[in-house]
């Protein structure tokens, strides 16, 4: 929980909130929310988070709201937030969320997203309360939809970014392609979700226990056993680690398995704050726009400037050099001579002991070998049996299948969205918790694509101001 950390967000700075809120919102997931008061030019003034998502407030929304109304008077000041209007997105316009919201077609414009949100009909008194739409995109067999990512999408617009291809990576990763500011097509990855599954029980959950375990443990020799006998392993008690927060249909979804390393949470905007070695943070980063009050953490990534997203290069990776983006000419950041080989699927020199593209996470070169496995196109359920036969041959550690998992499941969102047409002309952008959008931009790396980090919340804020220009009458 991010709560109290936080709530340092206003200290020192109730007197300004209470002079210059203008709107609360919040992005209601299956699992957690987030709650933001902005001020008129969108300046995050106070950002709570709590585990109140969708799954624990159902039937009780009205009632789960006032308690979160009545924490942020509390943290802000009294009089800071009353009358103030109310803005969800997420899961709370899901069929099981407080009040179910229509889907809107891809064709809408982002930009008309203020006009189409929907009045709550039992609303809080002295506060106006509206949802945001989902999106849907295609028909029949090729339906795909969303339900929280367009109002980060809505906010990357309005930093910039009206065309080209963005990545929301998490329990359900989404790829959109934008043109002219609306949505041309839309595809989901149930990666995250897939990762803990592996990971909880079945074959491999005892080889990706390894992982997490010193090495000469006796969950690391249980690990080499479980894998010698091809038994079925429990995940080696994972589930103690925290459940893997993501997208979930749009807002925030947890799955109730074992967190996953980098995939399990979309960070930021649409997801938790359930950590898990680093990857599942929510999402902060460690940069403030100029004026940002101490501690309210929306703040936007690390070399990103205001107008720096479409096209731009000037945005970088945690990790990265200036000028040394991935595909840019100047090799992949982190590697030097000797880089993986493209589409070996092992490990070769010039990758630093378990480092891999400048990440100060420590990817370790599995993750790269898994990436490149996927990138000759094998049949995904036989190359994560793979993996098991890696390790009982002797041809990979244990310690190393689940970076390898992760690696194999994410490059094949990158195969799979060549595939359908993505050129990487262009960078790609990744709206994400830094961690775990360094881990996509790490991936990106390995197919030469280079990648613009932008910060969720950054994004969340900015698409709070548009609503609030859009409508400043009724919103």
């Amino acid at each position: 929980m991010v709560g109290a950390a936080t709530a340092g967000a206003g200290t020192g700075g109730a007197a300004q909130t209470k002079a210059a809120a203008r709107l609360i919102g919040i992005d209601w997931g299956s699992s957690s929310r987030r709650a933001y008061v902005i001020d008129g030019g969108g300046r995050c003034l106070h950002r709570i988070e709590d585990e109140e998502g969708a799954l624990a407030a159902r039937g009780r929304y009205a009632a789960s709201l006032d308690g979160l109304l009545a924490r942020l008077e509390s943290e802000c000041g009294p009089a800071s937030v009353a009358g103030l209007p109310v803005v969800m997105s997420g899961m709370v316009g899901g069929a099981q969320g407080w009040q179910e919201v229509p889907y809107i077609d891809c064709g809408t414009p982002l930009a008309s997203l203020p006009a189409a949100l929907v009045t709550v009909l039992d609303g809080r008194p002295g506060h106006a309360c509206h949802i945001v739409p989902g999106y849907r995109c295609g028909a029949g067999a090729e339906v795909d939809v969303m339900r929280g990512e367009e109002t980060q999408l809505l906010g990357a617009a309005e930093l910039g970014l009206r065309e080209g291809w963005a990545v929301l990576p998490g329990t359900h990763s989404k790829w959109v392609q934008l043109r002219d500011g609306a949505i041309n097509s839309l595809s989901t990855f149930m990666t995250g979700e897939l990762f803990a599954m592996l990971q909880a029980g079945g074959t491999l959950a005892p080889l990706m226990a390894a992982a997490r375990a010193p090495a000469g443990s006796a969950a690391t020799a249980a690990a080499a056993r479980g894998a010698a006998s091809g038994g079925l392993g429990s995940g080696g008690g994972l589930g103690s680690d925290g459940a893997s927060e993501g997208e979930g249909g749009g807002g925030g979804h947890r799955s109730g398995l074992a967190a996953s390393a980098g995939l399990g949470s979309s960070g930021g905007h649409r997801t938790g704050g359930v950590a898990s070695e680093g990857v599942g943070s929510s999402g902060d980063s460690s940069g403030m726009a100029p004026g940002q009050p101490a501690g309210s953490r929306s703040g936007h990534s690390p070399g990103i400037g205001p107008g720096e997203l479409a096209g731009s290069r000037s945005g970088h990776s945690p990790g990265i050099g200036p000028g040394e983006l991935a595909g840019s000419g100047s090799g992949r950041p982190g590697m030097g001579p000797g880089q993986l080989a493209g589409g070996s699927g092992g490990y070769r020199a010039g990758i630093g002991s378990g480092e891999l593209a400048g990440s100060s996470g420590g990817y370790s070169d599995a993750l790269a070998a898994g990436a490149m496995h996927a990138r000759r196109h094998p049949p995904l359920t036989h190359a994560l049996f793979s993996v098991r036969a890696r390790v009982v041959t002797g041809a990979m550690p244990a310690a190393h299948a689940r970076d390898y998992v992760s690696g194999l499941l994410i490059g094949s969102e990158f195969v799979a969205a060549q595939d359908a047409g993505f050129d990487g002309a262009e960078p790609l952008t990744l709206i994400g918790a830094p961690a775990l959008a360094a881990r996509y931009g790490a991936v990106a790396a390995l197919f030469d694509l280079s990648t613009i980090p932008v910060d969720p919340h950054r994004a969340y804020c900015a698409a709070l101001r548009r609503f609030l220009a859009a409508r400043p009458d009724s919103v």
